[in-house]
Parts: C-alpha cells; structure tokens; sequence
C-alpha cells in the first residue's frame, strides 16, 4: 500500500511539474510577444505643408489600394485653404487629387 501510496504521490508531482512547465513557457512567450509590439516605431512618410499641398490631415483614415498608394484628405490647405484629397505612393511622394474650394465640398467636420 505504501509503495502505491508513492506512486500516486509520484505521478501527481509530474503532472504539477508538467503543469507548471506549461504555464512557464505560456507566460514567456506572451511577455516576448509584448516586449516586441512595444518596440516598433513609426515612421513619417510625409509632411503636409499647408499650400498647395493640404494640411492636417483628417483623422478618418486612410485608404491603401493594391499597389500600395495611400490615399486621404486634409481638412485646411490646398489652393483654397478648404482641403485636398491625396494620394502619397510607395516612394513617399504626395500628389493632390482633388482641392475642395469652399461650404459642401470641404472634408471639415461640421
């Protein structure tokens, strides 16, 4: 009775000991995978400078097509001041679309 007594005692020990391995190796990989979503940095890909080209670009989003363009608008600059439609493609160069010229076509939030 005693030697299965310590058998019981034995294989419960392993089954904690697996259990705790598990739960280790869980717990590590979750804080690897954190430390390396911590670590990423953006990056400019462009700076909008008012005239002719838009400024502050609106928070809506952008739009990436298949080849990679982005594309958005700006709520002020642009010939107007009224805000552009954009389009900045994958070697970082910014083209106007489309300016919006006053009340009903402008991006603003109203």
């Amino acid at each position: 009775m005693i030697n299965t007594l310590q058998q019981s005692i034995s294989k419960m020990r392993l089954r904690t000991a697996s259990t705790a391995l598990t739960l280790a190796v869980v717990l590590v990989f979750g804080v690897v995978t954190t430390q390396s979503a911590q670590a990423q940095t953006f990056t400019d890909l462009y700076n909008f400078r008012g005239s002719p080209d838009g400024a502050n670009p609106y928070g809506a989003g952008l739009i990436r097509d298949a080849a990679g363009n982005l594309y958005g608008t700006t709520e002020n600059g642009g010939p107007s001041g009224e805000g552009v439609v954009f389009k900045v493609d994958a070697h970082d160069t910014e083209s106007v679309l489309y300016s919006f010229t006053g009340v009903g076509g402008t991006p603003k939030q109203a």
